[in-house]
């Protein structure tokens, strides 16, 4: 239970206690008219403020739970990587929560790194936040999704592949770390989807190529 319903629930059962104290307060007792009209005025406010967190609660528990995104990334290009093009990659989103999402917003980095050790993929992640406070490249396209709707995707873009990259590729000495963020509003507030993907293999003749989690940034906030 989250501490709204606290509040609300707690101010219900108060003023479910005032009303029966002050009918227990004026039985029986013979009370001049500025008193029973300032007990009135009273016994009715009191009364309101039941029905209105009531109200409240009601409202609350018939709400959508939250929404919650799954994840997936794939190829931008036929042939997986282009030379003196992006290094690109689109990352899949849907929603599988039983809320609707709103305000749906996507920024994506896709980087080469050295190797997949830790220390690079922690690097991966703060080049992606650094960027993401001076970017405007953010896909706002898709703002509301609902628990049924089909699974979308945007691409996040990175540097121009030189045939030197894409040797080292090849070679092992270099991998590629995607890094992203969904943000988006549910009935319980604003959130964030975090996702790192990592290349597990080499890069291999073929389409055949395998991505892996990070070890961190694939939470939801």
């Amino acid at each position: 239970m989250r501490w709204g319903d606290v509040f609300w629930t707690t101010l219900a059962a108060l003023s479910q206690l005032g009303t029966s104290y002050l009918g227990w307060k004026v039985a029986g007792t013979n009370l001049t008219l500025r008193q029973r009209r300032w007990y009135d005025a009273l016994f009715v406010s009191i009364g309101l403020i039941g029905v209105v967190a009531v109200g409240v609660i009601a409202y609350s528990a018939g709400r959508q739970e939250r929404a919650h995104f799954a994840t997936s990334i794939g190829s931008t290009y036929p042939q997986f990587f282009l030379v003196d093009r992006p290094l690109a990659f689109n990352v899949a989103y849907k929603n599988t929560g039983s809320g609707t999402a709103h305000n749906v917003t996507f920024q994506g980095r896709s980087t080469l790194q050295p190797d997949g050790s830790l220390a690079n993929q922690r690097r991966a992640i703060s080049e992606f936040k650094e960027w993401v406070e001076t970017s405007i490249d953010v896909d706002g396209g898709t703002t509301l999704l609902t628990k049924d709707s089909p699974e979308v995707f945007a691409t996040a873009r990175g540097p121009i592949l030189s045939p030197e990259d894409l040797a080292s590729l090849r070679a092992g000495r270099r991998t590629v770390i995607v890094v992203a963020t969904i943000s988006f509003t549910d009935d319980f507030g604003n959130h964030v989807r975090n996702v790192c993907y990592i290349l597990q293999q080499p890069l291999q003749a073929g389409p055949a190529q395998v991505f892996g989690s990070c070890r961190e940034h694939n939470s939801e906030e």
